[in-house]
């Protein structure tokens, strides 16, 4: 859904970090994903 819905996954993710703001203690899990690269959209 991530790379098919951009615009709601960068929502949703504001949303976290707005939430977050005075806890300094964001974890943000994505099943499935080992690496960094793995989020990378070939061609970007």
């Amino acid at each position: 859904m991530t790379l098919d819905h951009p615009e709601i996954f960068l929502t949703q993710v504001r949303a976290m970090l707005k939430a977050n703001e005075s806890l300094n203690n964001l974890r943000i899990l994505l099943p499935m994903v080992t690496a960094i690269d793995e989020l990378v959209r070939p061609g970007n």
